[in-house]
């Protein structure tokens, strides 16, 4: 799933029509958080991030974080989350994860919720729960 738009969105699209990666644009954030809830991993390649909001929301639903080895993402590394160093890291870290067994990436899943909300008691946990539906 891709969500959001930009510059690329109609190249992307167009490049990339198979059943497997869903083009959506942009979303309220109920569809984003519904949509979010059937992922299991949040893939970002950026290799300048300060403060990620998206990687905020994708580990306050505990999706597992793959995302490139920056200064502001080290963090996840230290907690035993594999961090990408280039296209070679990518492939063999999907490899390995995609290899994991429903329960293995259930607990992962577990663990990314336990450090967000040990990193960030009740913030965007908080914000999903109150967040105005009828918007």
């Amino acid at each position: 799933h891709l969500i959001g738009d930009g510059p690329s969105l109609g190249e992307l699209s167009r490049r990339y029509q198979c059943k497997n990666i869903r083009f959506h644009g942009p979303l309220s954030h109920e569809d984003m958080r519904l949509i979010l809830e059937e992922c299991c991993f949040y893939i970002s390649l950026s290799e300048r991030e300060g403060l990620s909001l998206a990687l905020a929301e994708a580990m306050s639903v505990g999706l597992i974080p793959i995302v490139m080895s920056i200064p502001s993402q080290l963090y996840l590394g230290n907690e035993g989350f594999p961090l990408i160093e280039d296209e070679i890291s990518l492939s063999y870290l999907l490899k390995d994860y995609l290899s994991k067994s429903n329960e293995e990436i259930h607990a992962l899943r577990n663990q990314v919720r336990v450090l967000w909300a040990d990193r960030n008691p009740g913030t965007w946990t908080k914000f999903w729960e109150e967040f105005p539906t009828n918007l």
